[in-house]
């Protein structure tokens, strides 16, 4: 399990007083709570990736081997300025009676749980400027195996394409796999709400005091190694998803990814087309579909917690309304 993901960060960043506000933010958004978050140093950082080894062979008297150096790859991560900004008007927070908790409290609960929807969205898709980062939707691992000259891509096809969504299949390893990194140490914070005067929007001669903070961070989505990221794409009602498509996404992870970290994300629609996918067995020993036993009124299977060994996790950050080949 991951030592600490963003919601330990916030919590860390703003003591008690946020710990009771942020508790239901992973219903909707578990990348949250699940992926883990590493505090870095500054807003940038360097990796080194080796993607060679050095050949040897075997070799007889007085003959020799090639020399074969390792393949080392530099890359640069960087992390994004996330704020979300936070006012509420002084005279809301005087005439708050308080029936409904404090004022200011649900405000910045709502920028907690504002942040959670912004930062799995980003966590898939990105934006693909310089202020997000890239999503894992862009990043499928490609890689060629030993012996061969031929690349090979993490990616298994459903058939879907306009309007459909993918599962991902994730490397959760906090040293070597797919994590967020919180840059200034893992600051991740909401400070002290401070009463300030404001200009009116329309006429900046008129003036009226608010309460103002934000919540901030500089976060971005780390893909330390190539064997991280794995995909089937273009699952629909037509072509849904099934232990058969996550079986054979699984077969080319290489073994050298640390399986045992592994876990899928899906969203509703897949979680739908998976349960309806599995059989079971009746009273009198067949097999029928799912599908069938709902229209039959009986009892179906529970909802999908695994596939092919490994986790699942529904988000609603997954979209059905991808475009996939």
């Amino acid at each position: 399990m991951p030592s600490a993901t963003l919601l330990d960060l916030l919590k860390l960043n703003t003591g008690d007083a946020a710990t009771g506000l942020i508790e239901d933010v992973p219903n909707w958004a578990p990348e949250f709570s699940i992926v883990p978050a590493r505090p870095r140093a500054g807003t940038a950082y360097k990796v080194t990736r080796r993607t060679g080894y050095p050949a040897g062979g075997f070799r007889g008297a007085n003959s020799g081997v090639a020399v074969n150096p390792s393949i080392f790859k530099q890359e640069l991560k960087e992390m994004f300025f996330y704020d979300n900004q936070m006012e509420v008007d002084e005279m809301l927070v005087k005439g708050d009676e308080r029936t409904l908790g404090d004022l200011l409290a649900i405000t910045a609960k709502g920028a907690v749980e504002q942040s959670a929807i912004d930062l799995g969205n980003t966590f898939w898709y990105g934006d693909g400027t310089n202020n997000n980062p890239l999503g894992l939707r862009f990043q499928i691992s490609t890689f060629t195996p030993e012996n061969s000259a031929t690349a090979v891509t993490g990616q298994v096809k459903a058939g879907g394409t306009t309007n459909s969504t993918s599962a991902y299949l994730v490397d959760l390893d906090e040293n070597v796999g797919v994590g967020f990194d919180v840059g200034m140490d893992g600051q991740f914070t909401i400070p002290p709400w401070i009463r300030q005067r404001k200009d009116d929007a329309t006429t900046a001669a008129n003036k009226y005091w608010a309460w103002m903070t934000n919540l901030s961070a500089y976060v971005g989505v780390s893909v330390k190694s190539a064997l991280c990221v794995y995909v089937i794409s273009g699952i629909d009602s037509t072509h849904p998803l099934t232990d058969i498509l996550a079986s054979s996404l699984l077969q080319k992870v290489p073994m050298r990814v640390r399986r045992h970290n592994l876990q899928w994300f899906i969203n509703r629609d897949s979680e739908a087309y998976l349960t309806q996918s599995r059989t079971t067995i009746n009273n009198n020993g067949t097999t029928a579909y799912s599908t069938q036993k709902i229209a039959s009124g009986e009892n179906v299977l529970p909802l999908p917690t695994a596939m092919v060994g490994y986790p699942v996790n529904v988000t609603d950050s997954i979209l059905s309304t991808e475009t996939n080949s």
